[in-house]
């Protein structure tokens, strides 16, 4: 699970069972579902929490829109299964590992995405 950057109080998870969940911190519980083919094994929130990013099973990152509940975008680059992923301070990367032996950055705020292996 990780917690929200900025805005509403926020988290998001991500599941075995091929979902992703967006959860008030009230005891309401989740209050959006991204279901996906695969199992979630990463998730994280773009910096104005528009957004979440989850790595999947198979070896790529979804971009989802919280507000029209779809991906908009896949991120491709790592040869095995996505582990962690975090957003830099500063927003304008997603760094992330993988089981493929590789730290990645991805740069969100470019035009066009790039990938970084570090």
């Amino acid at each position: 699970m990780l917690p929200f950057r900025r805005g509403a109080p926020l988290v998001v998870s991500g599941s075995d069972d091929g979902t992703a969940k967006l959860w008030e911190m009230r005891p309401k519980g989740a209050i959006q579902t991204f279901p996906d083919k695969y199992q979630i094994t990463a998730a994280s929130f773009s910096d104005i929490s528009d957004k979440i990013f989850t790595g999947v099973i198979d070896n790529d990152i979804k971009v989802r829109d919280i507000r029209k509940g779809e991906v908009t975008m896949t991120l491709e680059g790592h040869q095995d299964m996505i582990t962690g992923m975090q957003l830099s301070p500063d927003g304008s990367y997603l760094l992330m590992n993988g089981m493929d032996n590789t730290s990645s950055a991805f740069g969100i705020c470019a035009p066009l995405h790039h990938k970084i292996v570090v």
